[in-house]
């Protein structure tokens, strides 16, 4: 270890090459990582930050790229590795007093470090950011410096000298440095010190705009620590609240257009927004509510003036955006029902300020609670030119997310379903004319795989699906209706696939269970035998990997009987009942289909399958698996519809004429494909299952075919049937008694086969 940091630091590295040096700090980074070291590289820990620290202000890119890898692997080494989202909770880190003991040499190497970066702020300083990097990590601790001279509260002046730096991202790492080594009893003096350092009006700025955002970036981050530190002691909150914070107003023109930079205003907005709008006052001085009105009242001018058209620079989308929040709040205030506010705010030309927007719409529209409730709320959910509004941004918003959350607002809407949809520049849309524009919208996001676009858009046409039924029973064009229907379901079809996002499919699932009493049960008999293609939605998804998905599903199950409560049944007991309630549903009104439906359930060849058969019967695909479902079993679901089928033939018998052709023909052609299918194997080899691209493929067509030709062995047998059994029984018996390649079940069922078929043994 000794040898390699000396490397690493390149002084034992002669001539013009850094090769050495790079092969050193590449071999550290691993040492350091490895788990298994811990505890022999840990006594070395303090050498490897200071040489990769170092390491930053070389000349050479590779050294400075294997530095960075090295500081990455000694920041997991020492304060673990990432326990949160945020990689700046505190479950990743450490109290200075705790870091300092075990590594002592550190603290006056890198206070001297950072010393003397923060007197070359001019000139860019890489290890400025790596120093900073690990002081974020660091938090203040009650006995800090009290059993040794080295306290973390030594580098706050220089951590807050930081904020003067060209570099955006060293303002944002020393804003959290500051904010994480503040000590408590230090907070509000030091929240006081950075809001007294700002200017107080555009006639009196004596700092650079840098240092102006990196007050308030220190700002920011210090009041975003006091709000989420809960063991924060309350008078230190009261004091925040009352004295600390309401002298923000002395600066307040950073937030106006007064202040020409566009990156200091926002980051002044973003204070207000964040700490003082929405702050509720726990003093009882009423400082806080005085300063909350001027700051609206003088907010308020400047969201008037900012209707006007924006040039877009650095920084003009932020404030766009902080203006868009603060009008959401102070709007909120208001007692007029004017909503020109959020008109403008949905027209404006950054996507990010719409989409904000259409976040809070859709929450307002989902919310119920009472608290919200108020005349404002209700105003913005009832009113029909923000409506109009929201169906004109349908139709020329551009950006993708903009356009999901457009569908969800309209889903959560109260007027949705109050047709024709109005608007000023065209005629006014139907249901049926709103469903196709959404129909041909759902096919094409299917086709750029965007998920979140296609989840929106399969939610907002579940909710018009029940008007669309509805008109399709009293409609002169119901044949359109049923059409529209019929195009949807077998859209949802694709959607249910293994390749799908969980995403996706779940969202399928919670609209088809919406939709099922209309769709899955057909109670008006207006789409015949089309809902089974639904039902086949219902059976992919209730295989379906995911517990999630397969629980959302089971209450279209559930659904059709009263007594059953959806919350109470298991996805796999919805599975067993699904074939019963089809049956149930549609048995008697379409016989014909359901019968159909059932077979080829049973007999369904994957196109998987066939292509490994057909085109590659020898080859190996060890890796090329595909997309693969754990948790589907084919032969239980086989299983489960040949009971349905057996159930399905025995409630009908006798069966009519037009019935028992039906059955007699489809059981001739699986007839055929087995007998084609026995044909092609090689007995004489007494392994005709030896390729494993194909073993899987022929198990599972015997085990559809026999246990299909069980289920339908009560069905007479007509002659020419009873020509090509016999053949296949033959081949199925010398098949069993060889052994090649029968499972013990395919041995049960070939046993099964010729006992119902009464097919003569073969020797």
């Amino acid at each position: 270890m000794e040898k390699l940091l000396t490397l690493a630091k390149g002084d034992g590295v002669t001539g013009p090459t850094f090769t050495p040096q790079v092969h050193a700090l590449n071999v550290l980074c691993a040492l350091y990582r490895d788990s298994k070291l811990g505890e022999d590289v840990f006594p070395f820990i303090a050498d490897g930050v200071k040489v990769a620290i170092l390491g930053f202000d070389s000349q050479k890119w590779s050294v400075r790229n294997s530095c960075m890898m090295l500081l990455n692997a000694l920041v997991t080494r020492i304060f673990g590795v990432k326990r949160s989202k945020d990689e700046h909770s505190k479950k990743n880190q450490m109290s200075g007093r705790e870091f300092f003991s075990r590594f002592p040499s550190l603290h006056g190497f890198l206070l001297d470090h950072l010393k003397i970066v923060t007197k070359q702020m001019n000139n860019l300083q890489p290890s400025q950011f790596a120093i900073l990097l690990i002081l974020s990590r660091l938090y203040s601790s009650t006995f800090d410096g009290v059993d040794s001279n080295q306290s973390s509260a030594d580098f706050i002046p220089y951590i807050r000298e930081c904020c003067k730096s060209n570099v955006w991202k060293t303002r944002t790492i020393a804003a959290r440095a500051l904010a994480s080594l503040t000590p408590t009893n230090k907070l509000v003096s030091m929240v006081t010190e950075l809001i007294n350092s700002l200017p107080t009006s555009p006639s009196l700025i004596t700092i650079s705009q840098n240092t102006i955002h990196g007050i308030l970036l220190q700002l920011h981050h210090l009041l975003q620590h006091c709000h989420s530190d809960h063991r924060l002691p309350v008078n230190v909150q009261e004091e925040l609240v009352a004295m600390a914070i309401p002298m923000l107003k002395t600066s307040l023109w950073l937030g106006t257009r007064c202040n020409k930079c566009d990156i200091t205003r926002a980051a002044y907005l973003q204070v207000i927004d964040s700490h003082v709008l929405t702050l509720t006052d726990i003093s009882q001085s009423g400082k806080l509510n005085e300063f909350k009105d001027i700051v609206r009242s003088h907010l308020r001018v400047e969201i008037s003036h900012d209707a006007s058209p924006v040039e877009c620079s650095p920084g003009s989308v932020l404030v766009e955006e902080k203006m868009a929040a603060i009008s959401w709040k102070i709007n909120a205030y208001e007692n007029n029902t004017d909503l020109q506010w959020l008109i403008d705010i949905l027209n404006s030309p950054f996507y990010e300020v719409r989409l904000y927007s259409m976040k809070e719409l859709v929450e307002v529209f989902k919310s119920t609670s009472p608290c919200r409730d108020d005349i404002k709320i209700r105003k913005i959910r009832d009113d029909n030119t923000l409506f109009a509004e929201l169906v004109k941004v349908m139709l020329q918003e551009i950006n993708t997310d903009c356009i999901a959350k457009v569908y969800q607002a309209l889903y959560h809407h109260d007027l949705t379903l109050m047709f024709p949809w109005r608007q000023a520049d065209c005629d006014p849309w139907t249901c049926l004319q709103v469903f196709v524009f959404l129909q041909k919208r759902l096919c094409s996001s299917l086709d750029t795989a965007r998920c979140d676009l296609s989840s929106s858009l399969m939610q907002l046409m579940s909710k018009l699906v029940p008007d669309i039924y509805s008109q399709a029973a009293q409609s002169s064009c119901a044949e359109e209706h049923r059409r529209v229907l019929q195009d949807w379901m077998d859209t949802i079809l694709q959607t249910t696939s293994v390749e799908q996002p969980m995403e996706l499919k779940l969202m399928t699932a919670h609209s088809i269970v919406q939709v099922s009493s209309y769709l899955l049960h057909d109670p008006e008999d207006l789409l015949g035998a089309v809902p089974l293609s639904l039902w086949k939605s219902v059976i992919t998804l209730l295989q379906d990997e995911e517990e999630e998905i397969r629980q959302a599903i089971t209450p279209a199950v559930t659904s059709s009987k009263s007594e059953c409560n959806p919350l109470d049944m298991h996805s796999c007991i919805a599975l067993n009942n699904v074939f019963a309630t089809i049956i149930h549903l549609h048995g008697n009104k379409h016989w014909d289909a359901v019968c159909q439906f059932l077979l080829t359930t049973i007999t369904k060849e994957e196109s998987d399958e066939d292509e490994v058969c057909d085109e590659d019967p020898q080859g190996d695909r060890l890796y090329d698996k595909g997309e693969a479902n754990s948790f589907a079993e084919t032969t239980e679901l086989v299983q489960l519809a040949a009971e349905a089928l057996k159930t399905l033939l025995a409630s009908s018998s006798p069966l009519q004429q037009t019935q028992l052709h039906m059955i007699q023909d489809r059981r001739r052609d699986l007839l055929t494909k087995l007998k084609e299918f026995t044909s092609r194997l090689d007995l004489e080899n007494h392994c005709p299952f030896r390729s494993t691209s194909t073993h899987r493929y022929n198990c599972v067509f015997l085990y559809r075919m026999l246990t299909c030709l069980l289920a339908l062995s009560t069905v007479p047998l007509s002659d020419q049937n009873r020509n090509i059994l016999e053949d296949v029984g033959k081949t199925l018996q010398i098949l069993k008694d060889t052994g090649c390649g029968l499972n013990v079940y395919l041995n049960d069922l070939v046993n099964d086969f010729t006992d119902k078929y009464m097919i003569s043994a073969v020797t």
